[in-house]
């Protein structure tokens, strides 16, 4: 998997070069930075949803119950914040399931 995100990691990193008007864009970087610590996030806890399963036992003194993994809400959270941080890059992330076109958004008429 660590293969995978550095390869992911490189192909952002030069888009920002390619695309960037200065090579090395302070904040392009930064969005490149923050995105890959939440990929890190989303498969750590994608890791754990699979150990664990989709619903976990909880035990509260004397009560035993089941519920939903507390890792699967944390992780729609990252996906979204990954989608994001993909409308604001400067640059189109290849197959991405986020629209970049203007006027597509539900509020838009």
């Amino acid at each position: 998997m660590e293969k995978i995100i550095q390869d992911l990691e490189k192909q952002l990193l030069s888009k920002v070069a390619q695309f960037s008007q200065k090579r090395k864009d302070a904040v392009e970087l930064e969005k490149v930075r923050r995105y890959m610590n939440l990929v890190r996030q989303y498969y750590a806890l994608q890791k754990e949803i699979d150990e664990l399963g989709l619903i976990v036992e909880t035990r509260n003194a004397s009560q035993t119950f089941f519920k939903e993994n507390p890792a699967i809400a944390t992780q729609l959270k990252i996906s979204a914040q990954l989608l994001a941080i993909e409308k604001s890059f400067s640059f189109t992330v290849e197959n991405s399931p986020v629209k970049q076109e203007e006027g597509a958004g539900l509020l838009d008429g």
